[in-house]
């Protein structure tokens, strides 16, 4: 693995999520690419978490400590292989996920009153109404689309105003799908994976664009066939209702 420069950013954003609309709030982002430097066209990647495991577990988890493993040259970090390819890496957290801000949290009498017993060790939750519920919103469509919006706007300040390719991580793709949609000069390339179909990695085609590696097209496409129209058993609805409000 070549030499690598990781720069983790806040980065400024205004929030539209409902229960901290209009605060000026700092949303997390890692930046990996090459110490050496890069030559030429910049070319950011951006990755985006889904519903349940925040962006760095899901994108990169690094070497285990030396000793550690019977495999201690075994990486699992996809942000860090695309860096080593020349990639200029990109991860994002929502709000509400990993190390961006998770909105009104901090109020133990937010907690699940279910749950409440499990904050012995975070004093103020006696007082607590014994029923109310979370009287917020955490997110919405709109929200998400924003805030990928500041990330993009951001990197592409820093990358020559580079269009941004996409790779998204299960619900991932009802934040980026729609954003790419709505804003078709910003981005190059989409790669969406599932929890049920693992992302493969990622390889330049003739044109500089990002595909997946290549692998049994026909098996690939009996798995898609087979489960075509479900979700996993363990993971929630993630369109919310119309308005685009998560469940």
């Amino acid at each position: 693995m070549p030499q690598l420069t990781l720069v983790d950013h806040k980065v400024k954003h205004k929030s539209t999520v409902p229960a901290n609309s209009g605060e000026e709030i700092e949303l997390f982002v890692r930046e990996y690419k090459k110490a050496t430097g890069a030559t030429g066209t910049p070319k950011p990647v951006l990755m985006l978490h889904g519903r349940s495991v925040p962006a760095l577990p899901g994108f990169d988890l690094v070497l285990p400590p030396k000793g550690s493993s019977p495999n201690p040259d075994t990486s699992y970090s996809w942000a860090q292989f695309l860096a080593g390819k020349g990639y200029d890496v990109y991860i994002m957290d929502l709000q509400g996920s990993g190390l961006s801000p998770r909105p009104k949290m901090e109020d133990p009498c937010n907690a699940n009153p279910a749950q409440r017993g499990l904050l012995e060790t975070n004093p103020g939750t006696g007082t607590c109404s014994p029923t109310a519920p979370y009287p917020h919103q955490l997110g919405n469509s709109q929200s998400e689309w924003d805030e990928l919006a500041t990330v993009v706007k951001f990197i592409r300040a820093r990358c020559n105003n580079a269009k941004v390719s996409f790779i998204g991580w299960s619900a991932a793709s009802f934040v980026m799908g729609p954003y790419a949609l709505q804003h078709p000069g910003t981005w190059r390339a989409c790669s969406f994976s599932r929890p049920s179909f693992p992302g493969r990695p990622l390889v330049d085609t003739p044109g500089g664009t990002l595909r997946p590696a290549s692998r049994d097209g026909t098996a690939d496409a009996a798995r898609v066939k087979a489960a075509r129209g479900l979700r996993l058993s363990d993971e929630p609805d993630q369109q919310g209702d119309p308005a685009g409000h998560r469940q």
